[in-house]
């Protein structure tokens, strides 16, 4: 991970190594030359405009920015935007639908960095067009009380160090074609839906080293491969699986990650996967979750967990720890504590499971309902 960063951060200062950095203030004026933060303009669209079609950066000092020319800003090419500590742009009271939107264009690298977007119905959207954007990227951002934090089209996209907090969704995906989403060491909160929503993606969500926590719909709901890896997702709801809701045949791939106090009212209290995906756990947790059915994981494809714990998750018709309804479910050194469920406490399955070795139950009022065969001992 730390050789991902130093490349990144590598990546940003090339693209301005040459270039002129322009500094924009609040108590600027759009006549001064912009070249020092001794003279500084006033509006980021002057800013841009300065820097044109050329190699440039702006660096916005300290303040708040909103009204016109601060908001409902157009980026054509490619730039970095940075700032100083305690910079807020708002739409607050603007009659603007967004922040920031960026051009697509095939060599195209856009840098947003260490400052808050706030108030806006979207924060920061690509626009349509006929060439996939190089990339997108967010370091150290903050992003708060927006209807859509990031609208990503056409583009891959980097968001690392990143804060997404009291707004409806952090990252939306909602057209085709798109590109990568990797997220790492970012927190998404108090959203009331997902904290990233990829119903039409074609290539993979990655999550690394982030928090999703207390939130009002799935952490991510997608369509595609999806990865994590040292994530946690607690005190959170959703109708099917807060954490990961994926509805078509795709792999999920969780590893060292917790689940824990997450709440649904249909199924998969932590995850749930439909369309025959497919689900591989290791080195991960499942405590108290709940779930009408499966408390931890809802599943209608093949599960495999390889040193996993489930404690005291909660289903109200069947499977406390997880419900399979289609594929093998394969254990090897699994713990089964204190799950509840009228049928199948630590787990029910409508087909085959496949006991490696070292699979344990404990304090489960039932300890599982398979309708077909089990394979394997229970040890």
């Amino acid at each position: 991970m730390s050789v991902l960063k130093v490349f990144l951060a590598l990546s940003l200062l090339a693209l301005c190594v040459s270039c002129t950095t322009y500094y924009v203030s609040p108590f600027g004026n759009d006549n001064n030359s912009g070249t020092s933060t001794s003279s500084p303009l006033r509006t980021i669209s002057k800013g841009i405009s300065k820097i044109g079609s050329g190699s440039g950066g702006l660096t916005l000092m300290t303040g708040v920015y909103t009204g016109p020319g601060n908001v409902g800003v157009y980026l054509s090419y490619s730039i970095s935007i940075n700032a100083q500590p305690n910079v807020f742009v708002s739409c607050a009271g603007v009659n603007t639908a967004q922040a920031f939107s960026v051009n697509s264009g095939s060599s195209y690298t856009y840098n947003f960095s260490n400052f808050t977007i706030q108030d806006c119905y979207t924060g920061v959207s690509m626009t349509s067009g006929g060439y996939y954007t190089k990339s997108v990227n967010f370091y150290s951002m903050n992003f708060k009380n927006n209807t859509i934090a990031v609208n990503t089209y056409l583009a891959n996209l980097y968001v690392t160090n990143t804060n997404f907090t009291q707004g409806t969704y952090g990252i939306v995906q909602e057209s085709t074609p798109n590109g990568a989403i990797t997220v790492v060491n970012t927190t998404f909160s108090q959203l009331t839906r997902n904290g990233i929503y990829a119903k039409y993606c074609s290539q993979d969500v990655s999550v690394f080293s982030s928090k999703f926590y207390n939130n009002s719909d799935s952490g991510v709901y997608a369509s595609c491969n999806v990865v994590f890896a040292n994530v946690s997702v607690t005190d959170s709801r959703a109708l099917s699986g807060a954490g990961i809701y994926v509805n078509s045949s795709v792999a999920v791939t969780v590893s060292g990650s917790r689940f824990e106090y997450n709440t649904v009212s249909n199924a998969g209290g932590a995850i749930f996967l439909g369309s025959s995906s497919s689900v591989t756990l290791t080195n991960s947790t499942f405590t108290q979750n709940s779930a009408g059915k499966g408390g931890a994981i809802y599943s209608q494809g093949p599960l495999s967990a390889t040193n996993v714990t489930f404690s005291s998750n909660k289903a109200v018709a069947a499977g406390g720890a997880f419900f399979c309804n289609n594929g093998q479910s394969l254990l090897n050194n699994v713990f089964f504590t204190y799950n509840y469920a009228p049928s199948g406490s630590a787990f029910s399955c409508n087909n085959c499971v496949s006991f490696d070795s070292n699979v344990f139950f404990q304090g489960n009022s039932a300890d599982c309902q398979i309708v077909n065969q089990v394979v394997g001992d229970e040890e």
